[in-house]
């Protein structure tokens, strides 16, 4: 049973009715009034297990009241995120530190090579980013409502924020803000409907989601998004450890002995508590795009002609812009299967002849398409391996100035086999399912002279060339994103 009144709401919510959001990068400059800003702020603090604003606190005479440090902002909700440095800056103690993974631990732009794996070089190299994880202790994740046509609760949350960041904030010092929202169409900047073919967590309610929405592809053990469970390869994820005497709160629950062959343990797991149990590791990446040249050069490839300039968008998306499928919809979109998730390559597409092989969607999200009787890869197993690979993205759309993009954001267990593997494996390979010299032709890092795509056809397969890179990264880090009891422990640590 999943301990949903522990695992913070992110990770089964992404707040699609709370259209403004803010992302505060903070540092801790003194550690006790951080501990008692810590304690009003985890109160606030919205849970898996609970859809009120706030968790509810008893007054004498039996009523409930909001937690006095959120009391000023009713319309926010709130989730907390920490670097690895941020652990330590709050007390995390040292002997310890290294048992989180090297990913997390060095952070997104270290050490270099780490930009050549993710794709992080020319314009996007962290060199030219405007922030980075390792500047900062604690992302501050902050959502309101706010409709697009409703300029008052626009306004209400902008106040809000402004008030938390001025006077709610105390021991703590902002390094760099981000604010996102969402559009009402729930389509991203370049045109095309976002956040579809979500992974599910097994073992939670899906009565409330579409049919349309889920697949054998789609249901993930829960081990794969929140350490302490069962994950696709049948055992638990490594999850940090801290030492018994230090949980002076008793917060943290005894660790379970998981055998690790990559690192020798610290302290004895009868010595030590899970700290990580019920957590789980944030992506964050800003990702300018740059809408006019994508259009441009897709119009440029249809000589002109607006509907099958759209066509070639299609093409190198994966689905048409209302997210109909083209596997399943090759030649217009379908209203009827504009949120359509259960389809898949190998029964329905396996050449691409609908969706091409290279083409965003089916590289993010491969499903079946691994299928190969000849090696022996059954299509069981190859969904198997592809949900080896899942994430559950939260990312929102931002603009500023001339600047617009995604504040790309995803949730994993392991962000080397699972966010970074399809950041590296899938969509800059440039032999992806046995193509060659091509990489992702929505946000690839395209080679200086331009990349291409192969667009499969019935009888002549077209190639387009000269792709230029459409996305640039402009900052980003690794967070660790605790359960409410590791945020207490925390809070109790800077108390000492």
């Amino acid at each position: 049973m999943l301990d949903l009144n522990e695992i913070q709401g992110l990770v089964f919510r992404a707040y699609g009715d709370l259209r403004r959001s803010a992302y505060l990068l903070l540092t801790v400059t003194d550690r006790t009034q951080a501990a008692q800003t810590l304690k009003g702020l985890i109160d606030g603090v919205q849970t898996a297990g609970h859809k009120s604003r706030y968790k509810p606190h008893a007054r004498g005479d039996g009523s409930m009241r909001a937690p006095a440090h959120l009391r000023d902002y009713p319309g926010l909700r709130i989730n907390i995120a920490l670097t690895h440095e941020g652990l330590g800056a709050l007390g995390y103690p040292n002997q310890t530190l290294d048992d989180f993974p090297a990913a997390f631990s060095f952070g997104m732009a270290e050490p270099p090579q780490r930009n050549r794996v993710l794709g992080d070089t020319g314009k996007s190299d962290p060199r030219h980013w405007t922030f980075r994880d390792r500047q900062g202790h604690v992302l501050l994740l902050v959502y309101g409502r706010s409709q697009e046509d409703n300029e008052d609760e626009h306004e209400e949350f902008t106040t809000q924020l402004e008030s938390l960041r001025k006077s709610g904030l105390a021991g703590f010092a902002e390094v760099h803000l981000l604010k996102g929202y969402l559009k009402g169409d729930k389509k991203e900047h370049f045109g095309f409907r976002d956040g579809l073919s979500q992974p599910y967590i097994e073992g939670t309610d899906l009565s409330g989601i579409a049919e349309n929405a889920i697949g054998p592809e789609s249901i993930i053990k829960p081990g794969e998004f929140i350490l302490g469970y069962e994950n696709e390869f049948g055992c638990l994820p490594h999850s940090p450890r801290v030492p018994v005497a230090s949980d002076v709160g008793d917060h943290l629950k005894p660790s379970v002995a998981v055998p690790s062959k990559r690192r020798a343990l610290a302290i004895p797991e009868e010595d030590s508590r899970d700290f990580g149990r019920n957590g789980t590791y944030l992506v964050l990446r800003k990702l300018e795009q740059r809408v006019e040249a994508f259009h441009a050069y897709a119009s440029d490839k249809a000589n002109g002609d607006p509907e099958e300039a759209k066509r070639v968008e299609a093409k190198m998306v994966g689905r048409w812009h209302d997210g109909t499928p083209i596997t399943l919809a090759s030649h217009a979109p379908n209203p009827e299967l504009s949120g359509e998730n259960r389809f898949a390559y190998a029964e329905h597409d396996i050449h691409g002849v609908g969706c091409p092989v290279g083409a965003h969607i089916r590289r993010g999200f491969p499903r079946d398409a691994k299928v190969d009787q000849e090696k022996g890869m059954t299509r069981e197993e190859a969904l198997r391996l592809t949900r080896q690979h899942r994430i559950i993205r939260r990312g929102r759309l931002y603009k500023e100035e001339d600047e617009q993009g995604v504040l790309f954001m995803c949730l994993n267990t392991n962000i080397e086999r699972q966010f970074e593997f399809v950041q590296h494996t899938w969509c800059n390979a440039e032999g992806f399912s046995g193509l060659r010299d091509e990489k992702d032709p929505l946000v690839g890092d395209q080679p200086e002279g331009g990349g291409r795509f192969t667009i499969p056809q019935p009888l002549l397969r077209k190639r387009l060339a000269d792709i230029p890179r459409f996305v640039t990264m402009r900052g980003g880090g690794y967070f660790f994103l605790p359960s409410i009891s590791a945020l207490r422990y925390l809070a109790a640590l800077s108390e000492t």
